[in-house]
């Protein structure tokens, strides 16, 4: 056990760049105990400090309990050859990802595998990953999500502009991921990603996991990261996002200002990212200054599902919009970016016709709290006005429908 606290805060500071440094890197899903079967569950995917693991070393393998000997797995696209003829097997944590999201079936080889040609195989059988990603869908989609993308950590900035907004894409997933994980010191959900965002800050210097995850973000705009977190969730009330504070536990949970509820509810459905995001001054309160088009707002008409329809005032002209609502319209808009599909093969293609995201805004004295979230048709926000806003969460309020 380390006792020096001063080391553990170095070494906590410089994971990120050991991993990063690393060509590979091996994964043991069933913990240093033993390897873990694949129908057995891991709580691998709920660990905080596992995120930078899977993500920053420029591959990543998985070994876990293999009885049935080589053969070959199939599920969805992918096909996979377990070659070792031992109590083991191996695959990339991207392939473990894959078969736990697609019904795999296992075909045991009749003859020696040799080579790089196919041997003849055997009937299959169905063989279940999916227990060794917890419970949920939503944490291993947002890691195969991220890990599609992972290869953006490992350019040069410069490099980064010129792909457009797929390392907003690959932030999104980075928040999302975090928002499902948990460890036994609440700071540790932050430090545990910051150098994902290339930051690097002191553990001794914050008390609270807000105050790390206000000082994160702070740092992140100040390198000229863009605030792609604005839109990890579209169901808090919160303006930053809402991490677990719970202790290592099988479900990873969030303090609500009602109750306790799984982390994996916040991000559930959420197959796109905000892209186009914008920059801005985060204080130390957690309210963000940012320049952006807003426009007044109005509920002409409330229906008894959750779509609503909502007036928007620009040179006093009033449009409507049949749209989704998460929370509630308040009296302002502000257009925060461009609702984009992520890119992951795991995630089914169709159009997304409301293709901008806002937020939906309550005077607050001289400041506006957010209130809900919606998306609309980029029509609708043509020539609306850019103006300076400072913008805070609701900490105290629901979670929104």
């Amino acid at each position: 056990m380390q006792t020096d606290r001063g080391d553990k805060d170095w070494q906590i500071q410089n994971m990120a760049n050991i991993y990063k440094e690393s060509h590979s890197c091996v994964v043991l899903l069933g913990g240093v105990g033993g390897l873990g079967g694949v129908n057995e569950t891991t709580q691998w995917i709920n660990r905080s400090w596992t995120l930078q693991e899977a993500l920053l070393p420029r591959s990543v393998y998985c070994i876990f309990e293999w009885t049935k000997g080589p053969g070959s797995l199939n599920g969805g696209c992918l096909r996979s050859l377990i070659d070792i003829n031992g109590p083991y097997g191996v695959l990339s944590l991207g392939e473990m990802i894959a078969y736990s999201l697609s019904k795999t079936r296992f075909a045991p080889f009749l003859e020696p595998f040799s080579g790089d040609k196919y041997a003849e195989t055997g009937p299959e059988e169905l063989v279940t990953f999916l227990p060794m990603f917890a419970n949920s869908r939503e944490a291993p989609l947002s890691l195969t999500n991220a890990l599609t993308k992972s290869y953006f950590l490992h350019m040069r900035e410069d490099e980064r502009e010129n792909m457009g907004g797929k390392f907003e894409e690959l932030e999104s997933s980075i928040w999302r991921c975090a928002m499902m994980r948990t460890s036994v010191r609440d700071r540790d959900a932050v430090f545990s990603i910051m150098g994902l965002f290339g930051v690097q800050l002191d553990p001794a210097q914050y008390r609270t996991q807000r105050e790390a995850l206000i000082a994160l973000l702070q740092k992140s705009m100040e390198i000229g990261r863009k605030a792609t977190w604005l839109a990890a969730s579209i169901k808090s009330p919160s303006l930053i996002p809402l991490l677990p504070t719970s202790k290592i536990q099988e479900i990873p949970s969030v303090q609500t200002s009602q109750n306790i509820i799984e982390a994996r509810l916040l991000t559930e459905n959420l197959v796109w990212y905000l892209s186009n995001a914008p920059n801005g001054v985060l204080d130390e309160t957690g309210a963000l200054t940012i320049v952006a088009p807003v426009s007044p707002v109005n509920v002409t008409e409330i229906s008894e599902t959750t779509e609503k329809y909502l007036g928007f005032h620009f040179a006093g002209k009033i449009e409507e919009s049949k749209i989704f609502l998460s929370g509630s319209a308040g009296s302002y808009a502000v257009k925060l970016g461009k609702v984009a599909l992520i890119s992951s093969p795991a995630v089914a293609r169709f159009v997304f016709m409301q293709d901008s995201l806002i937020m939906l805004l309550e005077p607050k004295g001289e400041k506006w709290r957010k209130v809900g979230m919606a998306a609309i048709p980029t029509e609708i926000s043509e020539g609306w006005e850019e103006r300076a806003l400072v913008i805070i969460g609701n900490e105290d309020g629901h979670l929104y429908d």
